[in-house]
């Protein structure tokens, strides 16, 4: 667990909220699409920010 679950949960929240207020789309519809923004932008997170450090020599591999 780290800051970054917060950032997510927060992240999907807001596009829970403009998906079914500002868009009008049915709330169990938007449940997915808000899972799986929230997928996308902790992928990124994971690809740009955290698996630059796997090329080092004495880090265990853990990225894609």
């Amino acid at each position: 667990m780290n800051f970054t679950h917060g950032v997510l949960y927060t992240f999907g929240a807001y596009i829970m909220f403009i998906v079914v207020h500002q868009l009008g789309l049915n709330f169990f519809l938007a449940l997915p699409l808000a899972v799986v923004a929230g997928w996308l932008l902790g992928a990124a997170i994971e690809l740009t920010l955290l698996c630059g450090r796997c090329a080092a020599p004495t880090s265990t591999p853990r990225c894609w």
